[in-house]
């Protein structure tokens, strides 16, 4: 009889607690919240907006009063401006790369400078770079070194926003915002991170013989039913009330991403009137979506795997995920692609 007891009780807690490791595992994972998901094709992102109605009024000037600005961009302040980027006597820029960089990766600054960053390469390519960073927190010397490297470079600019990965919505909104305000006789505007490679012939012989510039293009390597991440742990992680959708509107990846300047202007004007959303991307894909403007996959354009034999350079424009400096520089026989 005291064997039964004994066992029966040790056996239930067992069961107790096995049960709820699994509940719990099942819930952190996201299972629960996949389950409460609300459908797709009832999607509908804050606040609801007639964008067309709204880029018309600021197309005339006027104040568009029934609508509310939600993200003002304009409040924050360029440390670095460098407004005479794209001014060249006689010459107008073609192409634009802004390189969304973090205020600690120099070295990956210096390599694209090396390598395939390096301005009047070709003759036949007018193109301009720039580096967009923010600023770490109440640390003078990450100051001190960004100015001396943009007094001996000059191709950096500088928002005093925190250079932090959930505010990478807030960095490309301003490089948006800086492109409208001191390069907006640009034709493209090639929006890459500092570990991506790009091949600037390439590029300019995408945009020759592809597009239109007047018209609105949104084109990269893009996404059509991306499903939100629900797993806890996951630093993409979004809540129910964060986003309740079961998936997002296709969006082309931030790390390479070509817009003309039609498409740029429309992009920030409606964002500016939208929700944020802390992941940049999905943010341009869901303003994208309120203005009519659909992304463009094209497969010259490769998010994972980065490139890495001889073939896979040709044609590509560009490829992300080279995170190791050394690795880029490696690839010296195709400086000149």
């Amino acid at each position: 009889m005291a064997y039964w007891k004994t066992v029966i009780p040790r056996q239930t807690v067992l069961l107790w607690l096995t049960s709820f490791f699994l509940l719990t595992l099942l819930d952190k994972s996201g299972v629960f919240e996949r389950l409460q998901e609300t459908p797709y094709s009832d999607y509908s992102y804050p606040p609801e907006i007639d964008a067309k109605h709204l880029l018309r009024l600021l197309g005339t000037g006027r104040e568009p009063a029934a609508y509310r600005v939600q993200n003002h961009y304009e409040r924050y302040v360029f440390k670095i401006s460098n407004e005479l980027k794209c001014h060249v006597p006689g010459n107008r820029t073609s192409v634009l790369i802004v390189v969304k960089s973090a205020v600690a990766h120099q070295s990956r600054r210096d390599t694209i400078r090396q390598t395939w960053g390096q301005e009047g390469r070709f003759e036949d390519v007018d193109l301009r770079r720039v580096f967009m960073v923010g600023v770490k927190a109440n640390d003078k010397t990450a100051q001190r070194a960004l100015d001396a490297e943009h007094a001996l470079h000059g191709d950096l600019v500088q928002a005093d926003f925190i250079d932090a990965y959930y505010n990478n919505t807030i960095k490309t909104m301003l490089s948006f915002r800086w492109v409208l305000e001191h390069c907006s006789d640009v034709q493209w505007i090639f929006f890459v991170d500092d570990d991506t490679y790009v091949s600037v012939k390439n590029l300019a012989q995408f945009v020759r013989d592809s597009m239109n510039p007047k018209d609105r293009h949104l084109v990269g390597y893009v996404y059509d039913d991306d499903p939100p991440y629900r797993a806890h742990w996951s630093k993409w992680y979004v809540s129910l009330s964060e986003y309740p959708y079961s998936r997002y509107p296709p969006f082309a990846v931030g790390c390479l991403y070509l817009v003309s300047m039609p498409a740029l202007l429309e992009l920030y004007q409606v964002a500016r009137y939208t929700r944020q959303y802390r992941f940049d991307d999905v943010f341009v894909g869901i303003v994208a979506r309120k203005t009519g403007l659909r992304p463009v996959h094209s497969d010259k354009f490769r998010d994972k795997n980065p490139a890495s034999r001889p073939e896979d350079f040709v044609g590509l424009v560009a490829s992300h995920g080279f995170h190791d400096s050394v690795y880029l520089v490696e690839f010296g026989s195709i400086r000149n692609a």
